[in-house]
């Protein structure tokens, strides 16, 4: 039995056996009671903690990973010693094991706040309890740059980060030429890591034609099967970046309306979706995606 989070305030259990089913566990208020806000969490394996970041001051949290959960409220939160302060907009978070464990996240904001409008890949170090910056995303900038998902290749060692484009502090309205998705490689040190753009007005569809008349919102991602899978916010559907080829594909079929997070847990593909569902994608029963 293995759980994710659907959002902050909700646990939810994901019982992989014929097929998928959602057990609500408890719901809770605990950063809300804290006079915090946060976008994302993130499940540390190693420590066996979920990990979060107050999204304005970057406070990092944790929760006990222990199932079940019960009677969460704020003093089940364990406050870190905020050493982030400065950064702000902490968004998508990965963790990757190793030495150091890193939680690597996405940042709405510049650091420190207000300086440059520069998006950027952070990382928090959680045995340090300390942040460094690990990459700016060139010719990312202004409004609508929000990077919205970050995933990781663990066999190729590459993150990939994705924005939907939107300007989601002041006209909440999509922002041309702002949607993007980074393949971030040689993550190692801040003096090897490169950022490129994937070229996002080249999509095919299922059977290999080009699709000419929409360009891709990208929110939540995940990496499975050789590709990184991408939820599309404005409009519905999935993108499929297969890592080899290079080639992306839009999968209308996929989704019938607008998603924001998506993970990979066994054979199954599980995705949030705008109207506040978990729907869910078998890659064994439907292995070309």
């Amino acid at each position: 039995m293995k759980y994710t989070s659907a959002c902050l305030a909700t646990l939810v259990v994901l019982t992989a056996a014929q097929s998928p089913s959602f057990e609500l566990i408890d719901t809770f208020t605990g950063l809300e009671d804290l006079g915090a806000i946060s976008e994302a969490c993130e499940y540390d394996s190693v420590n066996d903690k979920w990990r979060l970041f107050n999204w304005g001051t970057s406070t990092p949290y944790t929760l006990p990973g222990s199932y079940p959960l019960t009677d969460l409220a704020s003093g089940d939160f364990a406050t870190l010693s905020g050493a982030a302060a400065g950064i702000a907009g902490l968004n998508a978070q990965q963790f990757v094991a190793g030495s150091p464990n890193l939680i690597y996240i996405a940042t709405a904001s510049p650091i420190p706040v207000g300086a440059d409008g520069v998006s950027r890949i952070v990382r928090y170090n959680v045995d340090a309890d300390s942040f460094d910056v690990l990459v700016e995303l060139p010719g990312v900038d202004g409004d609508g740059d929000v990077g919205n998902g970050l995933c990781y290749d663990a066999d190729n060692e590459v993150l990939y980060v994705t924005s939907v484009g939107v300007d989601f502090f002041v006209t909440g309205a999509p922002v041309a030429n702002a949607n993007y998705v980074y393949k971030v490689e040689n993550i190692g040190s801040p003096d090897t890591a490169t950022a490129t753009a994937i070229d996002l007005t080249t999509l095919v569809d299922a059977d290999g034609n080009a699709v000419t008349d929409r360009t891709l919102y990208p929110n939540g991602c995940t990496v499975a099967d050789g590709k990184v899978w991408m939820v599309d916010t404005a409009l519905g559907g999935i993108g499929v970046y297969e890592i080899e080829t290079g080639v992306l594909t839009f999968r209308a079929d996929m989704l019938d309306e607008g998603g924001d997070g998506i993970l990979a847990i066994d054979n199954y593909l599980v995705a949030s979706t705008s109207s506040g569902n978990l729907v869910w994608y078998d890659m064994d029963e439907y292995p070309s995606g």
